[in-house]
């Protein structure tokens, strides 16, 4: 019964060939993103959620998947933070994620600009959330070299001090070019 492997013996997964295979993936080479919208409570759904390795699998994966993902959830957020979206009359979204109509249409309506920094602060013309987060993983950087230079030599370190110079109203940037001046140099004095 099954089949005898050697000790010793490499082993690959081919993503590859488990895409394409059709009898997982329907008519695999061509585009067909509807594929999915079969029940996800579906044995045809949960075998082509097991065989989907768009990041490899295992010691070797991407390491970037994490990161990926992330990036993917912030695109769908900030498409929904810029635009409200409505159905299409006489279309709508059932609870197991699926919906009752292939062509939907639905109206794209522009957010008002919420100005996320106070004070007057701005993005250095970076008004969209791109902008945003590059100033947010700058700060964390700033604080992160801080943090690193309140290292003590005995091992301690001063994190009230640290905290307390971050929170200084006086250091909070106003734009992206004053957030990056410093960085690094920080760490070094």
């Amino acid at each position: 019964m099954g089949l005898k492997i050697n000790p010793g013996t490499i082993i690959s997964i081919q993503p590859h060939a488990l895409h394409r295979d059709p009898d997982t993936f329907p008519n695999p080479d061509v585009w067909d993103p509807e594929r999915w919208q079969v029940p996800i409570t579906s044995p045809a759904h949960r075998q082509m959620q097991r065989m989907l390795m768009p990041f490899g699998y295992g010691q070797r994966m991407c390491t970037g998947m994490n990161v990926a993902w992330a990036i993917m959830r912030q695109v769908t957020a900030s498409i929904y933070r810029e635009y409200e979206t409505s159905l299409d009359e006489g279309v709508w979204f059932d609870a197991d994620g699926e919906l009752a109509s292939k062509d939907v249409k639905h109206e794209n309506r522009r957010r008002k600009k919420k100005n996320l920094f106070p004070d007057g602060a701005t993005t250095n013309g970076l008004e969209n959330p791109v902008g945003n987060c590059l100033i947010f993983i700058m700060l964390l950087v700033s604080f992160y070299l801080r943090w690193i230079s309140g290292i003590q030599p005995s091992g301690g370190t001063d994190l009230a001090s640290v905290f307390r110079n971050c929170a200084k109203p006086s250091e909070r940037p106003s734009d992206v070019r004053s957030a990056m001046r410093g960085v690094g140099k920080q760490a070094l004095q």
